[in-house]
């Protein structure tokens, strides 16, 4: 197998993969905007942006809270290198996505990672924007 047919997996997928129990607080039946806000006060970030991607995603009436959020941590963070790495954490595991058989995932759903990937991708635009506006005064 060489490299562009692997992925490489680190320790946060790896506790996806194995503990149900963790995969399951990753992976809520519904994402709320109660527990991404106590992702974030309590500085488990990466959960709590992905929380707020599903919540973007999934329910316009989070849109724009989630991107002045994200607006305003930009302002300290790079936001556009964090929804990436947060997407790629966390989208592929997904089980919406992928089953994990024997602690390998599957992956059975690649549109629904392409979705959300796009939903990503529409936040970064944003970000951007407001980078432009911000720039301008």
């Amino acid at each position: 197998m060489n490299s562009l047919d692997s992925i490489k997996i680190n320790e946060e997928s790896r506790r996806i993969i194995l503990d149900s129990t963790y995969r399951k607080i990753i992976y809520p039946a519904q994402y709320t905007w109660v527990v991404a806000q106590y992702l974030l006060k309590s500085m488990q970030y990466k959960k709590g942006f992905w929380y707020l991607i599903n919540l973007y995603e999934r329910d316009s009436t989070f849109k724009e809270p989630v991107i002045e959020i994200f607006v305003n941590i930009d302002q300290i963070m790079d936001m556009k290198k964090i929804l990436v790495s947060t997407f790629y954490t966390y989208a592929i595991l997904d089980p919406l996505v992928c089953e994990v058989v024997n602690n390998r995932p599957i992956i059975l759903r690649p549109d629904i990672v392409e979705n959300k990937l796009n939903k990503v991708k529409e936040m970064i635009y944003y970000i951007q924007y407001y980078r432009e506006q911000r720039k301008k005064g």
